[in-house]
């Protein structure tokens, strides 16, 4: 009767991890609308938009759209770029299609590391967030490379980034936790 007690106690202890898991996920999820970079003035922004439109005419991005883009924005200039263009003359078609489809990749694994967070599975969590870490890692060395934000670019990083990095990186730690506490939990349940 006295063991009782503790087992109750064990077994509320995955609570904290599936709050933070969650709330990590939803960040991350987030943040892909949250601006990812950001122009240093407002004449770049406008010279970026005057090579968007030409290189996407027809396009639905604005100059406000170019000034402080999301990497949602980003993924919708590069498809536009490439829809654009009828067959790849240029590497950077390419480039730009890969970035593309890394963005797009890095998304679903963002949607699914929430859809697995709600769910309590720590492992497919982690692994998701892991890999959404190394795909938004590479992004943000292609663009310092190559792409908006080389040293001085007319673009900067913007907090969508730093808030996109850091969440994944929690949620990685926190699916850890999670699966640490849930064994804890079957152990004290077993007990």
């Amino acid at each position: 009767m006295e063991d009782q007690p503790a087992v109750v106690a064990k077994k509320g202890s995955a609570l904290i991890p599936s709050i933070v898991t969650i709330a990590a996920a939803v960040l991350l999820c987030a943040s892909y609308f949250l601006p990812f970079t950001s122009v240093k003035d407002e004449s770049a922004a406008t010279s970026i938009f005057a090579q968007a439109y030409e290189i996407n005419e027809g396009s639905d991005l604005t100059v406000s759209d170019l000034a402080n883009p999301s990497i949602v924005t980003w993924a919708r200039f590069y498809k536009a770029y490439c829809d654009r263009l009828e067959r790849p003359v240029t590497s950077s078609l390419n480039d730009y299609s890969i970035m593309f489809w890394v963005i797009v990749v890095s998304g679903v694994a963002a949607v699914l590391a929430l859809l697995f967070a709600l769910l309590r599975k720590a492992t497919p969590t982690s692994l998701l967030a892991l890999a959404n870490l190394g795909l938004i890692s590479f992004v943000g060395w292609y663009f310092e490379k190559y792409g908006p934000v080389p040293s001085g670019a007319a673009s900067n990083w913007a907090f969508g980034r730093l808030v996109m990095l850091g969440s994944a990186a929690v949620l990685t730690a926190a699916g850890v936790w999670l699966f640490v506490a849930k064994r804890a939990e079957k152990k004290a349940a077993a007990a």
